[in-house]
């Protein structure tokens, strides 16, 4: 297969220098009401998944337009937008203008008058209701704040439920006639779910803005849009081109940072870039099935693996491996809405070596493996005189973004890129998680002793 070297090397457009930012959830929203009649492909008032996610894939929504169709499509934007939509009628899994007004900024400010006030009222009720008639009145209230014993958060906890009476007695509809009587129990109670709900939308509208952020972020440092960023491949093909977005494939994306780590080469003779600013991908462990993807849209810079100034070949290959997953049946996520989300796992280094570098793998227990053997492993994998193998190693266990004590993210593969052998049983070892959020840090690439290797990791992943 022709490399890229090769001068086959389609025109493509470059990023602009400098791209505007959605930097304010008003304008995120604003912006999201003027996009939805252009997502809204069938124009029946909701836009569904399906278009949300066509206007993913989409490449005529560059800049804010891109950041904001990024922050909509992420699921955990999505899903509390739907979750607590009124006005389906029916339209499963969709949205409407109405809901996008959900991602409101005032909710902050609501969510800290709460807090004021909330848990002392809750705790102190039966003490506060001198009379015990289970309702909470305001000179029970006032009764209350002429204690001259009241520490100062006590204090103003009562200044600020006193503020709130008003609106708090109208909260549940339990007394006859008009809600007047004073505050129940049940007043409280609804007015928790209320402060819970606008909670879970200002969550969404913090997670909207953070994925506008990564896109615009992507967009920026995708400098060029070539695959080497007009780069030669041996500098182009680095570890620091992969940085995972919100697709689960840590899997693939460590493993194909563990490649480039220790044969570029192999990455580069994979990939061959069309005239027509295509992409066509070989995988070494399925020559025979080789598919072809378009170059990635300003969005997907934001929801696959991110913009960086060496070019789009990750990218390129984290969409043909989805791609190449659906295709053959095998992927984990056969309903994928867009293209890249064939790629979501779980599934093993151990797969991804096997598609990327047609060899195969041992999966090995640390924990099994004394310090003087763990180095042994380490020393011949890593620092071979005739050639480098691939290592990963894994964290157990944990839900999504939890991590161990030590800050690895649990439930997650990082490549191993070198080791540094100072006794017959002591070391340190050199971990990049896909996120590739900078140095010294468990969310990037970071230098760790023997122990701390071993307190974190259980199995390691070793091309033999």
């Amino acid at each position: 297969m022709p490399s890229a070297e090769s001068g086959d090397k389609p025109v493509l457009a470059k990023s602009p220098v400098s791209i505007p930012d959605v930097d304010s959830i008003s304008e995120f929203r604003m912006r999201a009401q003027e996009l939805f009649v252009r997502i809204d492909l069938d124009q029946d008032g909701f836009v569904s998944r399906k278009e949300i996610s066509k206007a993913v894939e989409n490449p005529s929504y560059k800049g804010e337009d891109a950041q904001v169709i990024a922050g909509l499509f992420d699921s955990k934007t999505w899903s509390r937008l739907v979750e607590s939509s009124d006005d389906q009628r029916g339209k499963d899994n969709s949205i409407s203008p109405k809901d996008i007004q959900q991602l409101d900024q005032e909710r902050a400010s609501k969510i800290e008058f709460a807090s004021k006030f909330m848990p002392y009222a809750e705790k102190n009720f039966a003490k506060l209701d001198k009379d015990g008639n289970v309702f909470l009145e305001i000179g029970e209230i006032e009764f209350a704040q002429n204690n001259k014993k009241l520490s100062a958060p006590d204090r103003n906890a009562l200044k600020q439920l006193r503020a709130a009476y008003a609106r708090l007695q109208q909260e549940s509809n339990d007394e006859w006639f008009w809600e007047n009587d004073g505050i129940t129990r049940k007043d409280l109670k609804v007015f928790a779910a209320q402060i819970d709900g606008l909670k879970q939308d200002q969550a969404a509208a913090d997670n909207a803005m953070k994925i506008a952020d990564r896109t615009y972020r992507g967009i920026l440092d995708q400098s060029s849009t070539e695959l080497f960023g007009g780069m030669k491949p041996k500098d182009a093909i680095t570890p620091e081109a992969i940085k995972q977005g919100r697709i689960a494939d840590c899997y693939f994306l460590a493993t194909l940072a563990s490649v480039a780590r220790n044969n570029p080469e192999l990455i580069r003779d994979m990939i061959r870039a069309n005239r027509n600013g295509t992409f066509t991908v070989a995988f070494p462990g399925d020559k025979a099935h080789p598919v072809t993807v378009a170059a990635p849209t300003e969005t997907e810079l934001g929801v696959g693996n991110r913009g960086t100034k060496f070019g789009v070949w990750a990218r390129v290959l984290e969409s043909a491996f989805a791609r190449w997953r659906l295709e053959r049946g095998n992927s984990k996520y056969p309903n994928a809405t867009i293209e890249l989300e064939g790629a979501h796992g779980p599934d093993t280094g151990k797969f991804a070596l096997r598609v990327l570098t047609n060899s195969d793998a041992d999966e090995r227990g640390i924990s099994s493996l004394s310090n003087e053997q763990l180095v042994s492993t380490l020393d011949s994998v890593m620092n071979s005189n005739r050639q480098k193998r691939m290592m990963m190693a894994s964290v157990p266990g944990g839900s999504d973004g939890e991590k161990t004590k030590d800050g690895f993210v649990k439930q997650h593969l990082y490549s191993v890129l070198a080791f540094e052998r100072t006794a017959k049983d002591r070391g340190f070892v050199t971990v990049r998680n896909p996120w590739g959020a900078g140095t010294n840090t468990p969310e990037g690439t970071t230098r760790i002793n023997l122990e701390t290797f071993r307190r974190n990791f259980n199995i390691m992943t070793v091309q033999k």
